[in-house]
């Protein structure tokens, strides 16, 4: 399996695999190289025995502290008058890492956040939910078994 994301490159396979992509992969100046455990678009990627585990934790907690503080400065009550293109700003930088997460190991905050998007403008009570939804958010793990490799 290859995947590229912008200048990214994933390459997951079998040491068969590997010596037939090799050829190919050989004339683009590769930067770091990284086998059985390694972060791949915010992605924890550990390999560990016949399974493999992807999580985002590190992503998950990184993004919750900065949203955490963002929104701490907000006050609230807030009516849709009183949104300053600054809490816009927070609003939408959260609800992005948010949308990241949900799409990737957090699917349990999926309808949350489709809530709050859907609902404009937004007010004190859209920020208080948002808050709500950020610290409870944590990365799950998809552990991948069996694999023929």
């Amino acid at each position: 399996m290859i995947c590229i994301h912008v200048d990214d490159v994933l390459i997951c396979g079998t040491e068969d695999f590997f010596s037939k992509v090799k050829p190919a992969i050989s004339i683009f100046k590769l930067g770091k190289i990284e086998t059985s455990n390694f972060t791949y678009l915010g992605w924890e990627i550990r390999k560990k025995g016949e399974e493999v585990v992807i999580s985002q934790e590190s992503y998950a907690k990184m993004a919750q502290e900065k949203m955490m503080d963002a929104l701490q400065q907000i006050t609230t009550p807030l009516t849709a008058e009183e949104v300053s293109e600054e809490v816009e700003e927070v609003m939408r930088s959260c609800i992005g890492k948010l949308t990241w997460l949900s799409t990737q190991t957090c699917p349990q905050i999926s309808f949350s956040l489709l809530d709050i998007t859907t609902k404009k403008p937004w007010t004190g009570k859209e920020v208080k939910a948002l808050r709500k939804i950020v610290k409870c958010t944590r990365s799950n793990q998809i552990v991948f078994r069996n694999l023929a490799w």
